[in-house]
């Protein structure tokens, strides 16, 4: 494993000793060398450095070692002129001040042996909500590694970065509205149905190992994951499950015609934990990017219902179906499934 792969916990003094000479680890889009620095100079080379990996795919900062041509050679070390918690929250409150928008890193130490300094070190880990800029009083500036270097990301590039995204998420869009239309079709002779998506930002470059994410529904789900041609699926008399091959997750709930507005908790709840078990899915499979979450009734003429809002049902009577989306670019935010349930609730005359 190359040790930008390692948890911060897990890199000892031994790994770092053996990168001392190595001209195979030698610094590159992952991987970055520091000696000790002071004052602005210590400030800026560490906002670019991390910003430069949260535009790429994160990477690793060791910070007290020393390097030529990109090889490194002494681990000199860093001199810690507070106590470590003091100086850690420190660089945490710069990377929150100065970077935008917010990161998450890990920051750890490595005290040297028989010496008074330490190894600092930035673990960067993939970032979703890029492009990420540095705001600090001297420059502010978009910044990527390239060759193994910290370099300023060109205007155009930055053009192309923002318009990219914003065709991502329409073709998200495009492929959603597709998909309903099928799921309405197929099930136009039964009930209303209510559909749940998880889409991955980037699903269109996914291939999921299947046989991996088979086991891991296995010892981690209840029900029976097979596979199908699209990737596995979990099927019961209520429900249907696909996991697709490209990252996507989805969850078809049948619904017959006794159902009424007390459903609605009950749907809520499965939301909620239709969003954990694709998190966690992603974070199992190393899919760190924006996802896309919808929540979508289908053959809603069919809900029955004495408040709903006939108005509505006719304006929309071409499509039948009512759907609502939420994009999240950190998997640790807290996500308000009522809140998106919400102006579906109101469709139907209910305030909730």
């Amino acid at each position: 494993m190359k040790i930008y792969e390692k948890d911060i916990d897990d890199i000892t003094i031994d790994d770092i000793n053996r990168l001392i000479g190595n001209k195979t680890v030698d610094e590159n889009n992952y991987l970055e060398y520091k000696s000790e620095m002071s004052g602005e100079k210590e400030t800026n080379n560490i906002l670019r450095t991390i910003c430069g990996f949260a535009n790429n795919n994160g990477g690793l900062f060791i910070y007290g070692l020393t390097e030529e041509n990109g090889v490194p050679k002494h681990a000199t070390g860093v001199a810690l002129k507070t106590d470590w918690d003091t100086k850690k929250l420190g660089y945490y409150n710069l990377i929150s001040e100065k970077i935008e928008p917010k990161i998450n890193i890990d920051i750890g130490r490595i005290p040297i042996p028989d010496s008074e300094k330490n190894i600092i070190l930035f673990k960067v880990p993939v970032c979703m909500n890029y492009p990420y800029r540095v705001n600090n009083k001297n420059f502010k500036d978009f910044f990527k590694r390239q060759d193994g270097q910290t370099v300023s990301v060109p205007y155009m590039e930055l053009k192309d970065i923002f318009k990219n995204k914003e065709k991502q998420f329409e073709k998200i869009d495009e492929m959603h509205n597709i998909r309903l239309n099928k799921i309405s079709s197929t099930y136009s002779e039964s009930e209303f149905n209510v559909v749940f998506h998880s889409i991955p930002l980037y699903y269109n470059n996914i291939d999921l190992d299947i046989e991996s994410v088979r086991k891991y529904c296995h010892y981690n789900r209840t029900g029976r994951y097979l596979p199908n041609v699209s990737g596995i699926i979990n099927a019961t008399d209520y429900s249907t499950e696909q996991i697709f091959r490209n990252g996507i997750c989805e969850m078809i709930q049948f619904c017959d015609s006794e159902t009424e507005i007390t459903s609605f908790p009950v749907f809520e709840n499965l939301f909620k934990k239709f969003i954990t078990d694709s998190i966690e899915l992603y974070n199992h499979e190393e899919l760190f990017q924006p996802i896309v979450f919808f929540v979508s009734y289908v053959n809603i003429s069919k809900f029955k219902n004495q408040k709903q809002n006939r108005l509505i049902d006719l304006i929309n009577n071409d499509k039948n179906i009512i759907s609502n989306k939420i994009v999240i670019y950190d998997y640790n935010e807290e996500i308000d499934a009522h809140k998106i349930l919400a102006p579906i609730f109101n469709h139907f005359g209910y305030y909730i």
